[in-house]
């Protein structure tokens, strides 16, 4: 659709074929849609690791939001280039609290190595 409009953004679409009232409604809905994604999943990120470790889950609440706003403002490679290798050496050779052979032993313990294909 934006390539038949000359490029235009979802939010210009909408002004140019439903009027700028539906433009503010679906705005609006925007942002209350991405506030309750957001949300969630950073809820339930930081449940995960304060459950994996002794932080409180408000602690990692926060960090996921500050990663969200790093996120929002830096490009995208400039962030994967600095912080997924330090994760990765982290999870695989094992960091804080031996991450790295609990996710090791908790795949090669749960025997989802062993799993069968679908069809036989």
């Amino acid at each position: 659709m934006s390539v038949r409009n000359d490029g235009f953004t979802m939010p210009s679409i909408i002004s140019k074929y439903l009027g700028s009232n539906i433009q503010k409604f679906m705005a609006v809905l925007i942002v209350i849609t991405g506030i309750f994604v957001s949300t969630t999943f950073a809820k339930g990120a930081a449940a995960l690791l304060a459950d994996l470790t002794s932080i409180p889950i408000l602690i990692w609440v926060t960090i996921i939001f500050i990663y969200f706003l790093i996120a929002t403002v830096f490009p995208v490679d400039k962030i994967i280039g600095r912080i997924y290798p330090v994760w990765s050496i982290a999870v695989n050779h094992g960091g804080a609290d031996d991450w790295g052979i609990d996710f090791k032993s908790a795949i090669f313990n749960s025997g989802i190595h062993n799993t069968r294909p679908i069809f036989d």
